[in-house]
């Protein structure tokens, strides 16, 4: 079995979602996958084995195809001549690399429906891609599957619920509650609107907040906690990957998204234990907290949200007991039983 995973902005070795999700692919399928990456300036977090970077090779011959080909003709090129089983893709733009291909080709849901429709979906072409090329569409909720399908008009039998997993391990014992508030997101803030955490803080004056990340954003909200005058409860930590020990010195994980998929770092959360405020701004975030955090309302309301605070705070127990049980719906094991059956499924419809 061979199997290549793609994605142009994607890297299993730097620090964020989709990053995780090809790790733990990595984990699950071994030397049977490989990682096709392309140059970045983004920081190397992790180790990460089977990494193939299409931008730099030592034959003459392929780096005169890739200047004359551009990246995703040549990439198509690469695919195909290494005739793999199994494509797997984690942007919907990147099918136009794997047309026509003769191989199995599946796409990973990492946004919202509302995301795709207000960016990529508004493209009639790629609708239309997706309906003639795509073999299966994995999803992270049942929810997302049946929105997106009927939007899509695919099959019932082309969509698979596989949930994400991660790399930390579920907590065994009875976590402590404390006050500090973690964020652990990419520090692009249209898209992660850390300013509205960073703001309410200014009403929570016992509790503190970590933020671990990277970005293009980080410099304007450092700016915003000097202008706030909260130097002294609001640290941006830059990124780790030492994320379990993060998580064990936190007590509520924070997210504030405008849009997400199925965020890795809740279960991240959940997995330590750590109650989860989120606001609802996508169709799986229903899925994410159930009994183990606060669901906020989509559109932001500082005061309730600093309710939610101290709400958990004072019902820690119960919430934390509750993130832990949450947490074992993405064990590796889990995870990796599904997904094995599934391309056990796929490779036998490849046959036919």
């Amino acid at each position: 079995m061979k199997i290549i995973c793609i994605g142009k902005k994607t890297d299993p070795r730097c620090l964020d979602g989709i990053a995780t999700f090809e790790r733990v692919l990595g984990k699950i399928f071994k030397d049977d996958i490989k990682f096709y990456v392309y140059n970045t300036d983004r920081e190397y977090i992790f180790d990460c084995d089977n990494i193939v970077n299409i931008e730099e090779t030592n034959s003459i011959i392929e780096k005169i195809l890739l200047k004359i080909l551009g990246k995703t003709r040549y990439t198509s090129f690469k695919i195909n001549k290494e005739k793999p089983d199994i494509v797997i893709i984690n942007k919907l733009k990147d099918l136009k690399m794997i047309k026509n291909g003769k191989f199995k080709k599946i796409l990973i849901q990492h946004n919202s429906l509302e995301w795709y429709k207000n960016d990529i979906f508004k493209v009639f072409q790629v609708v239309k891609l997706i309906q003639k090329e795509l073999d299966y569409y994995v999803f992270l909720s049942d929810e997302s599957k049946k929105l997106f399908l009927n939007f899509i008009k695919l099959n019932q039998n082309q969509g698979i619920v596989i949930r994400h997993s991660c790399e930390i391990k579920l907590l065994n014992q009875i976590k402590l509650k404390n006050k500090k508030l973690i964020i652990i997101a990419r520090i692009e803030n249209k898209h992660k609107r850390i300013d509205l955490a960073i703001e309410a803080m200014k009403k929570l004056p016992d509790f503190t907040l970590d933020v671990y990340g990277s970005g293009p954003d980080e410099e304007m909200l450092k700016q915003m906690i000097i202008d706030e005058k909260l130097e002294e409860r609001v640290f941006f930590k830059g990124a780790t990957n030492k994320v379990q020990e993060k998580l064990d010195e936190a007590g509520i994980f924070i997210m504030t998204s405008e849009y997400e998929g199925y965020p890795i770092s809740t279960i991240e959360a959940m997995m330590r234990g750590l109650p989860i405020i989120l606001r609802n701004t996508f169709e799986s975030a229903p899925d994410i907290v159930q009994n183990n955090g606060i669901l906020l309302d989509k559109e932001w309301d500082e005061d309730k949200y600093v309710e939610a605070v101290y709400k958990i705070y004072q019902n820690y127990d119960y919430y934390s007991k509750n993130a832990i049980e949450m947490g074992k719906r993405h064990t590796f094991e889990t995870i990796k039983n599904k997904w094995l059956n599934f391309i056990k499924e796929v490779i036998e419809d490849n046959k036919k």
